[in-house]
């Protein structure tokens, strides 16, 4: 995979951070390139590594994926820093659903390197509430792994 990733406004990357914060060149490149960057409390070690210059930095809340839709929506280059795996993450899961029905474009940075396909990420959130995903957002989802 190459380490240079481009940062879509309107869109809301799901970044993870590898264990002690660390962050591969991706991640690091994926931040530097973001309006807005929203992290989870375990995450937080990470901007050590890569602090973004500009950006506007927010601790997320009980809502996160109300917030990053609305940024995206208006046409910010949104990061969601999570320390967890972000489709085994009840949270990280409704978020992912919550962009699909709102129409966001979502891409997730894996912490390994694991690259499961748009359809995999589809099936992963199926359920995450109680609810289907929206089979007409397929391709609203990218995963790259960061190994």
């Amino acid at each position: 995979m190459s380490d240079v990733v481009d940062v879509e406004p309107g869109c809301v990357w799901l970044v993870q951070a590898g264990e002690g914060g660390a962050l591969s060149a991706a991640a690091r490149g994926a931040l530097q390139q973001a309006d807005f960057v929203l992290f989870d409390a375990a995450s937080e070690a990470a901007l050590r590594h890569a602090l973004p210059a500009g950006a506007v930095l927010e601790p997320a809340d009980a809502a996160p994926a109300e917030r990053a839709v609305a940024l995206a929506m208006l046409g910010w280059r949104v990061i969601h820093l999570v320390a967890a795996d972000p489709l085994a993450s009840p949270v990280g899961r409704a978020e992912a659903l919550a962009l699909a029905e709102a129409g966001v474009g979502l891409r997730i940075l894996a912490a390994d390197a694991r690259t499961p396909t748009p359809a995999a990420c589809v099936a992963a959130i199926d359920g995450a509430d109680g609810r289907r995903s929206p089979r007409h957002h397929p391709a609203a989802f990218t995963m790259s792994g960061m190994g």
